[in-house]
């Protein structure tokens, strides 16, 4: 099922993932937990972020999901890659993935490791940094990075408050 974002204008949803419970109410969530701001970015919601100290803007994509992994992982696209890059010397090749383009061809996706990170509200020792080939959206110059359910599911109870303009992540 796809739901757009702008289903839930006014709306507070919650994803649950520490009971596998997805729930959303008319007005504002009355979340208790840290909070961040929650933009939406032509309908799709992002959070803010700090990598490697570059400020910068995720979306949410909930739709994207990963292998287990204690690891933080982060999508950035080439372009935003090369001004993280280019504020810490200390990188690594963790790995390299292999992805599908919109065209059906298999498509290498470098992942760095990448110091001293914050996404949304949750600080990290570090993050995988996923880079995004300059195609389709990610060739944009506008383009932003995303982070998916890897993350969310580390938040445990996460409510994307769309009324309030944040996100809200339950105290651990």
């Amino acid at each position: 099922m796809i739901l757009g974002s702008d289903a839930l204008r006014g709306r507070a949803l919650t994803l649950d993932f520490t009971v596998g419970r997805i729930e959303h109410a008319e007005s504002p969530a009355s979340a208790r937990g840290v909070g961040v701001p929650l933009l939406l970015d032509h309908g799709v919601p992002a959070i803010e972020a700090e990598i490697a100290g570059c400020r910068l803007w995720l979306r949410i994509d909930t739709g994207a999901s990963l292998f287990d992994t204690d690891d933080v992982f982060v999508n950035l696209p080439a372009a935003v890659w090369d001004d993280v890059r280019g504020r810490t010397s200390t990188l690594r090749t963790l790995m390299t993935l292999v992805g599908t383009g919109a065209d059906g061809t298999a498509v290498d996706l470098p992942v760095f490791d990448v110091p001293a990170a914050r996404v949304g509200p949750l600080a990290v020792e570090r993050v995988a940094v996923i880079v995004q080939p300059a195609v389709g959206y990610f060739a944009r110059p506008d383009a932003k990075g995303f982070v998916g359910n890897n993350l969310l599911q580390k938040l445990g109870r996460v409510t994307l408050d769309y009324a309030a303009g944040r996100l809200v992540a339950a105290e651990p």
